[in-house]
């Protein structure tokens, strides 16, 4: 309770850096049958077990377009 807000958010920040740097090491090491997008397999990594199938897809179909345009 001893930090202020701002400190508060900049470790919420770096936790969640931490996670996603993990994350992706994990995912290097992990065959991608499907040839997903890094984005992809971070979403799912991090957030399918929060949705259904086919709203994983959906998202999945959203990150895949977004990746390709940029």
């Amino acid at each position: 309770m001893a930090l202020t807000p701002e400190q508060r958010l900049r470790m919420g920040c770096e936790m969640f850096d931490t996670a996603r740097a993990l994350a992706e090491a994990g995912l290097a090491n992990e065959p991608n049958p499907q040839n997903l997008s890094l984005r992809s397999r971070l979403f799912l990594r991090l957030y399918g077990r929060d949705f259904s199938i086919e709203e994983q897809e959906k998202i999945i179909r959203a990150l895949e377009d977004f990746t390709e345009r940029a």
